[in-house]
């Protein structure tokens, strides 16, 4: 069987006699039909002569394929365990009650569909199992174990430009979310921040208390985000957390927090001001453009709006990796280098 299709296909139907593979309606099974291979990027009619605009992938499948909706321009959304509220002339996939593994890029470029539910029975689901979907605007995870095994970021958010919320249902054992903003379970981690969620300006404390750290990459590209207030909670900002995060023009780090990762702040490059908490026992602001840790020998961070002069203390012997990414400074002295 190839490891590719043509992005013309409507249709893979296999002779019954065949001893690897399967079909239904069009669409590429094994055997057994526990793995959904293929489903033909042109598809667009269902499996229920009572709903043909709904495809219903079969109970018995338990797994889908890397790649298996790859292209498809027809689907508009996508159900987990049962089929929602729905526009009659749309065409959309209920994934039941079975599946329990989604693979990487079991979801990619497909241009209309606008949201993924993750069904109750998911176990895995790959951080890169959504991947390029331009008009992506909501993920829902439901009830149930599923972990997203990442070794880096949940999602590639950068991917996923349109996407205005990832909702959790209150029953899933894992993770939780406010207001289409990603946790862990207890809410001690922030993960994701959905690139086109807007926050109001006149409500920036929309992070809970309960939060002690914000994960890789979780702001990633939130270019619809001016401004927010950290938590008083927080003790550590791991790396590439506000990468890209253009709109924020003022970071100010609580007092609690011991642990900025020297990419925390890479590519914001509308980023004015670096507040510090004046009881941080382990950060300092200088003239609130510099991010120094305590004793005053690292700088971490300029401000990349910033275009006027610093001048380090003399401690200062070490400039952190993207200290000066993007930065518009006249100029700086380190009587200290």
């Amino acid at each position: 069987m190839p490891a590719s299709f043509p992005s013309t296909l409507s249709g893979i139907n296999i002779n019954s006699n065949n001893l690897f593979y399967s079909s239904d309606s069009g669409v590429l099974f094994n055997k057994n039909k526990t793995q959904l291979i293929k489903f033909p990027a042109r598809k667009n009619s269902g499996n229920d002569i009572t709903d043909l605009n709904t495809y219903y992938v079969p109970s018995s499948t338990t797994g889908i394929s890397s790649s298996a909706f790859d292209g498809n321009s027809n689907i508009f959304g996508i159900f987990g365990d049962v089929k929602g509220a729905a526009d009659p002339s749309r065409f959309y996939i209920v994934l039941g009650t079975g599946i329990k593994i989604f693979d990487e890029s079991t979801f990619t470029n497909m241009s209309n569909c606008f949201e993924i539910n993750f069904p109750s029975s998911a176990l895995k689901i790959k951080n890169t199992s959504i991947f390029s979907m331009p008009n992506l605007y909501n993920i829902g995870i439901s009830s149930g174990n599923a972990r997203i095994e990442t070794s880096s970021n949940f999602f590639n958010l950068d991917l996923l430009s349109n996407l205005e919320g990832i909702n959790v249902n209150p029953n899933n054992q894992n993770y939780s979310s406010i207001n289409g903003v990603l946790y862990d379970k207890n809410q001690t981690m922030l993960l994701a921040h959905p690139p086109k969620k807007y926050q109001s300006p006149n409500i920036m404390n929309f992070i809970p208390n309960t939060v002690t750290g914000i994960g890789y990459k979780a702001f990633n590209s939130s270019f619809y985000l001016t401004g927010l207030e950290l938590p008083n909670s927080l003790k550590s900002i791991a790396d590439f957390a506000f990468f890209n995060a253009t709109g924020i023009t003022t970071i100010s780090i609580p007092s609690g927090v011991n642990d900025i990762s020297p990419s925390s702040f890479v590519r914001m490059k509308n980023l004015e001001y670096i507040k510090v908490d004046p009881l941080n026992e382990n950060f300092y602001s200088y003239k609130n453009v510099a991010l120094i840790n305590k004793n005053q020998n690292s700088l971490v961070r300029v401000a990349p709006r910033f275009k006027g002069s610093i001048f380090s203390p003399p401690t200062l012997n070490k400039i952190e990796d993207f200290a000066l990414d993007q930065g518009e400074l006249s100029s700086i002295y380190f009587p200290g280098l």
